[in-house]
């Protein structure tokens, strides 16, 4: 009889956890969770952390630029390596101050809020960007599962302190889509990784991550 008790537990137990694991998307995600993937996405997001590198190279002038991004939470340093054919690298470094606070609803609408500071004689910079977010179906050929990706459409973006221009437009025709290595209940991960063409010769590969936390 406890045998036959055992076995059924495990089975309740087994068919119980069999939705709750299919919710993992992401490469990182829990195993076992009691919320969707869209609850877990929705909330205000701050950034805490990232590192990524963004390499142009334009074949014409046989030059590379290779600038890599850190940030610690409260600022960026970026180091630039410039490379023109066979001469001696030219390295830069640049820090400043940043924040970003990106606030996601369920009702597939987002909010994006940044700050800058490059530091005296400059002011700090506030942009605010708002528009509508949606999951990319599942896709083979570029082996996305579903609610693996998300797709940010913005319709109004402003810039300055307060009295700034202001430009707004009725659904870009530039959406931003990112991939979500790890979404957790307090922690969301994505993937800079991408490469596009500016249509004049010159590629630009973005690879790293960013680290939000709420």
């Amino acid at each position: 009889m406890k045998s036959i008790f055992k076995f059924f537990f495990i089975a309740v137990l087994f068919t119980t956890l069999m939705p709750l694991s299919s919710c993992k998307k992401g490469a990182n995600d829990p195993t076992l969770s009691l919320r969707s993937r869209s609850s877990r996405l929705a909330g205000a997001w701050s950034l805490s952390s990232s590192d990524y590198t963004v390499v142009k190279a334009t074949a014409s002038t046989k030059t590379t630029i290779t600038d890599h991004y850190t940030f610690d939470g409260t600022k960026y340093t970026m180091v630039s390596t410039e490379v023109i054919g066979n001469s001696k690298p030219i390295v830069d470094t640049f820090k400043y101050t940043y924040s970003e606070l990106l606030t996601i609803d369920k009702a597939n609408k987002f909010i994006r809020v940044t700050t800058f500071n490059y530091g005296p004689p400059f002011t700090a910079q506030t942009s605010t960007e708002s528009g509508n977010w949606s999951w990319l179906n599942k896709d083979k050929d570029a082996e996305l599962k579903k609610k693996e990706a998300v797709v940010f459409m913005s319709e109004k973006f402003v810039q300055g302190t307060g009295t700034g221009s202001t430009s707004t437009n009725g659904k870009t025709d530039n959406p931003v889509v990112i991939l979500i290595d790890e979404l957790r209940n307090s922690k969301l991960v994505i993937l800079n990784n991408s490469t596009s063409n500016d249509g004049g010769g010159t590629i630009y590969t973005t690879t790293g991550s960013m680290t939000y936390v709420q």
